[in-house]
């Protein structure tokens, strides 16, 4: 019969090396980043439809008062 090895308990966590700090910090700033982007892009779809709107109340504007192009 062979003998089941045990699994070691991970009771004493290793402390985080540099490199896992900075990998840490990297992905953060990452998400922060990604979280103003997110915002700068709603800001801009915002926008767009304001412009949309506009552009449409403009035509109808147009049409009624008889231009063409």
């Amino acid at each position: 019969m062979g003998t089941a090895k045990k699994k070691k308990s991970k009771l004493h966590k290793s402390k985080p090396t540099k490199k896992t700090m900075s990998i840490k910090d990297d992905l953060k700033t990452i998400l922060l980043r990604n979280k103003e982007l997110q915002k700068e892009i709603n800001t801009t779809n915002k926008k767009i439809v304001q412009l949309e709107k506009e552009s449409l109340r403009l035509t109808k504007l147009l049409i009624e008062k008889g231009y063409k192009h």
